[in-house]
């Protein structure tokens, strides 16, 4: 009779190591007000997907397709930033590749909500022959004019960087450029940075592609509420990043439509 197999104890060493990374790399994001500014961002983009996912109540079936999407996303930049913070730097890039791509298709579902139901409804050769991640892109550079193949660029670099085995990508297996690779997770600042900007540069646009799927509810405070959170950290964070002049108008407009909210709670209770 075989032996019960008990769970193998290297796992539980290599989660202690995990651990230990994350608490250096917790630690290096609160020193380092530039990297905190980016982890702030992530985690309102994440609160925008996580509402408009669960508690926005629908039964249009467009509706629930791209709350599906948002939670996909949600979930992949979660687990990006898990993996950045436990030291798995290739890992975490190729699931911020998975966001862009993602991102990329909900822009387009957002463009024209009547291919929501040609998507979904989609045989596999459909979705290969109008949906492909390139045919995707070509159709959003066509879509806005532009012509400079930007989108086709980054998601090349995160594929090469992350998602495909390429002589490139071993540079996020090393320290540094001229060290030996290491085997497992590791911390290491550089590299903690330099894929945390990554990460914020793909989940900010990607929540605010798919907001524009949900517009706030007449009286619903929480809509309101959200969408100023995220509001507010991106127009921060575009400022910081990109030099794009914080605009508090919207802002502003948005807060005021949740005091006049809250007045009438107060006023007409239930």
């Amino acid at each position: 009779m075989n032996a019960r197999l008990e769970f193998p104890e290297n796992f539980n060493s290599l989660h202690a190591h995990e651990e230990a990374n994350r608490e250096k790399s917790v630690a290096a994001v609160a020193g380092d007000e530039r990297l905190a500014l980016h982890f702030d961002t992530l985690e309102r983009s994440m609160n925008l997907f996580d509402y408009f996912a669960r508690g926005w109540q629908t039964d249009d079936p467009d509706d629930i397709t791209l709350q599906l999407l948002g939670i996909r996303l949600f979930n992949c930049a979660g687990a990006a930033i898990k993996l950045l913070l436990a030291g798995y730097h290739q890992a975490a890039a190729s699931q911020a590749r998975e966001v862009l791509e993602t991102s990329f298709l909900v822009d387009l579902l957002a463009c024209d909500k009547a291919l929501i139901a040609t998507w979904r409804q989609a045989t596999d050769e459909e979705l290969k022959k109008r949906f492909s991640p390139l045919k995707v892109r070509l159709a959003l550079d066509k879509r806005y004019g532009q012509a400079t193949l930007a989108r086709a660029a980054h998601y090349s670099l995160l594929s090469s960087l992350a998602s495909h085995p390429t002589p490139k990508g071993f540079r996020l297996l090393r320290p540094g450029p001229n060290e030996p690779a290491f085997i497992g997770p590791f911390f290491n600042r550089e590299s903690l940075s330099a894929i945390g900007s990554e990460l914020a540069k793909v989940v900010v646009p990607a929540a605010g592609n798919f907001r524009r799927h949900f517009q706030e509810r007449a009286r619903v405070l929480a809509d309101y509420e959200v969408v100023l959170h995220h509001l507010e950290g991106t127009g921060r964070w575009m400022e910081t990043f990109f030099h794009r002049p914080y605009d508090p108008a919207p802002a502003k407009a948005l807060a005021s439509i949740i005091a006049e909210l809250k007045r009438a709670s107060i006023e007409n209770p239930k």
